[in-house]
């Protein structure tokens, strides 16, 4: 077992926020210990089994947990694990906090000592908690004079989205990180990223499942298979872009991940039985194809 001694840029100001990618061919397979650090670790997608002590779970996309300091750990079987580590000392930790009531149940809530705490937050929420560990890191990079300052608050904006996150898991029998749960976090990604080149692999690798597996999950969650769906999402996205401005249509379809206008012109027509400048002139509300069957 190795005890790591955690080495921060910034030695006087004892919070760091780092992300990683494990796979099968890079795990940290050899127990490990933060000596000095709380440790919260944010699952971004893919899957791992991890092992805290003797309490040994299967983690994925969407999965919350906190290390204390002194706790052994370690990961095995990683497919695609994508991760943010925000990583600081007790010290800082009770710097930020003002004493008072909701100090104290943050800390009895989330940094309470017995088994390992796993939180699984809502995907709006963890689409938001996403967002603010990218904003920290960017802020890390900024090294502005207000740039700790930033650091701190977003810190305390994390921990209070983890106290109500914990709230809302403690208590349900059902576990969220079921193959079609995963697949409604993926959809919520599509749709801000569709754009993006999105083979059916890096779909699947997204939620830690195989590709046949994924293909039935998907199809199981969104009455759709994952290219016919994702085909659909971009020319839907399109209509509210053709009715919203009058940019060219060539440039709204490279916009919706169509780098060839003809191509989207004949799924558009495919699709709605009109062409796109005829749904610019003569627009009507869509029959959305891309409603999840599973909510």
């Amino acid at each position: 077992m190795s005890i790591l001694k955690t080495k921060l840029h910034a030695p006087d100001f004892e919070l760091e926020v780092l992300s990683c990618v494990h796979d099968s061919s890079f795990n940290i397979t050899k127990r490990h210990i933060h000596e000095d650090y709380y440790e919260i670790v944010l699952v971004k997608a893919g899957t791992a089994s991890h092992t805290c002590g003797n309490q040994r779970s299967k983690i994925g996309t969407g999965d919350v947990f906190i290390m204390h300091p002194g706790q052994k750990h370690h990961y095995t079987d990683a497919r695609n694990l994508t991760i943010f580590n925000i990583i600081f000392s007790e010290k800082f930790l009770t710097s930020i906090l003002v004493p008072g009531p909701w100090t104290e149940t943050v800390k009895s809530d989330l940094f309470r000592h017995g088994p390992l705490l796993l939180i699984r937050p809502s995907a709006e929420v963890l689409h938001s908690m996403v967002m603010l560990l990218e904003e920290m890191q960017l802020e890390q990079k900024r090294r502005l004079p207000d740039s700790k300052f930033h650091l701190m608050a977003n810190l305390i904006k994390l921990l209070s989205m983890l106290k109500h996150a914990l709230a809302e898991t403690t208590g349900k029998d059902e576990r969220p990180n079921i193959p079609e749960f995963r697949i409604l976090r993926l959809v919520d990604v599509l749709n801000r990223n569709y754009a993006e080149e999105w083979p059916l692999r890096r779909m699947a690798d997204y939620c830690g499942l195989s590709v046949n597996g994924f293909r039935r999950a998907f199809a199981l969650a969104m009455g759709h298979s994952p290219g016919e769906w994702f085909l659909n999402l971009r020319l839907e996205k399109a209509t509210e872009m053709l009715t919203a401005s009058s940019r060219p249509i060539s440039e709204i379809a490279s916009e919706c991940g169509f780098h060839d206008s003809n191509y989207f012109t004949r799924q558009f027509r495919r699709r709605f039985q009109i062409t796109p400048l005829r749904f610019r002139k003569e627009p009507y509300e869509i029959w959305p194809f891309t409603k999840p069957l599973l909510k």
